[in-house]
This record gives C-alpha cells, sequence and structure tokens, in this order.
C-alpha cells in the first residue's frame, strides 16, 4: 500500500497564491511549513510562501525563479523556526483559467528538484479559479484549504 499525501494549507497562502494567479504573467516560489509522518500518511502544513521578485522571469506562459531571496527567505524561515519549518516544494501560476494540470515542462521541473532531496516534495499549480497540488511525478494529493 502506498504513502498517503495530504496537504494543509495556511488560508493566507492560498489567498496571496490566488492573487498572483489573476496576474497576466505566471508567478511562483517556494512552499515553506512543517512536515509530519503519521498513521501510514505524510502531512504538510504549509503556512509561507516566497513571492515573485525583479530578478525572476515571468512571462504569460514562464515562471523561472532566479532569485536568491528565494533561498534567502527558506534558510531564514529554518532558523526562525529553530530547525523546525522546512522547504517544502514549490508553487507557480497559470494565468488566465489556463490548465492547472502540470505540463510536461512542469513534470521535468518537478522531477529535477525532487532529485535534489529524498523526502517528497509538493507542487502547487494555480489559476483565478483553482488551485490543485501534485507529488514530483504529477501525481494529485489530497489538500485542505
Amino acid at each position: 500500500m502506498s504513502e498517503v499525501i495530504k496537504v494543509h494549507f495556511d488560508p493566507k497562502v492560498v489567498s496571496l497564491i490566488m492573487d498572483y494567479s489573476r496576474q497576466r504573467n505566471e508567478a511562483g516560489g517556494l512552499l515553506l511549513g512543517h512536515r509530519y509522518t503519521k498513521e501510514g500518511s505524510v502531512e504538510y502544513e504549509i503556512i509561507k510562501v516566497t513571492t515573485p521578485s525583479f530578478m525572476d522571469v515571468r512571462a504569460r506562459a514562464l515562471f523561472q525563479r532566479r532569485d536568491k531571496s528565494h533561498l534567502e527567505q527558506a534558510v531564514q524561515f529554518h532558523r526562525d523556526t529553530n530547525g523546525y519549518g522546512d522547504y517544502l516544494g514549490e508553487w507557480h501560476t497559470h494565468p488566465g483559467g489556463a490548465s492547472i494540470k502540470p505540463s510536461i515542462k512542469d513534470l521535468l521541473a518537478f522531477r529535477s528538484s525532487q532529485k535534489l532531496t529524498k523526502t517528497p516534495l509538493i507542487y502547487v499549480i494555480a489559476n483565478p479559479y483553482k488551485l490543485n497540488t501534485y507529488t514530483s511525478g504529477g501525481n494529485d494529493v489530497v489538500s485542505y484549504y
């Protein structure tokens, strides 16, 4: 039997991501929070995200995280939580009502970042109408807002 993955979102995080999904260009950043293992499941609590910066590349159908501030914020979050807070994955938007299914390009990016850690990562894609969570393999995850 495979492990169940559940994701809990702070409502402010969902609101922030949805606000970015209504913009003309794609946006994205890192997911920060806590990871728990309990009774055959892994649960993620996403309590903070990094947001696009002027060094990041944002276009209608492209977001590339290039600003070092994302990493700096993740390291600071880890420190501020005495090592309890962690990098949980990444988020980006598909504006204008585009599909929130991961594209081939998204799946390749998911798998590439997953190679950096053995811990399962979560990926969020949002459009102005919906937010969905995936694993590095592009599988849907149970989400709670």
